[in-house]
């Protein structure tokens, strides 16, 4: 890749993640009303480390490490639930995902062959530099975390860019939304979206469907 490239996009991503950052988004409607997302973020030269944790009632969830390069795409994933005792550790590696992972004793070993498919496994972040761009759609891959869909690999597309204001109880915005959804026949069962602002692409709201409605911006630090 071209070295100037690199470099910018570095640039990019300093600017747009300075380093430490904090996020706080809060659950509006659906199932999951008390819940909390925090994103501690910190950025590197490689690109930045996520971590995410979803916390009910200051009670942690779920917690996901990333390390994020500087596409926005995950090289490296590590997932751990107190509630449901799933532990996932994965990274990729010559055209493979390789994960191992533990539930109730029993360990799971996988290798998923992506090729050079896009990993993204806390979308939408990834796709802040997306939302800004003039690309028709970006499709995209991630692991599941429960139910059937657990430890299996799904994919996606990020699609249908409109601009729109955000608006909710603490953010009024210019915004980016996208259109999310499977890249495959699944489309027709679930779909979501994400707001991004104009300025930087950072995420103001993210609707992941009706019994869990949206998760809103409320704290940037």
């Amino acid at each position: 890749m071209n070295r100037f490239l690199i470099v910018a996009c570095f640039i990019y991503a300093t600017q747009i993640w300075a380093s430490p950052l904090t996020l706080v988004y809060k659950a509006k409607g659906g199932k999951h009303v008390d819940f909390l997302q925090t994103y501690k973020i910190e950025t590197l030269p490689e690109g930045r480390k996520v971590v995410l944790e979803f916390s009910e009632k200051g009670e942690l969830d779920r917690r996901h490490e990333v390390f994020i390069d500087l596409h926005g795409a995950t090289q490296k994933w590590d997932f751990f639930s107190p509630k449901t005792g799933l532990k996932i550790t994965s990274y990729r590696k010559d055209g493979e995902v390789i994960l191992t992972g533990e539930k109730k004793g029993k360990k799971t070993e996988k290798k998923f062959k992506v090729g050079n498919k896009i990993w993204m496994q806390i979308f939408p972040t990834g796709l802040e530099s997306f939302a800004l761009s003039n690309e028709k759609q970006k499709e995209f891959f991630s692991i599941g975390i429960e139910g059937p869909a657990e430890m299996e690999m799904g994919e996606f597309v990020a699609k249908d860019r409109k601009t729109e204001t955000f608006k909710d109880d603490y953010i009024t915005a210019e915004s980016v939304l996208l259109t999310l959804t499977f890249d495959d026949w699944k489309s027709r069962f679930w779909s979501g979206k994400s707001w991004h602002r104009k300025t930087d692409g950072r995420i103001l709201g993210i609707h992941v469907g009706r019994d869990i409605g949206t998760w809103e911006l409320i704290s940037e630090k």
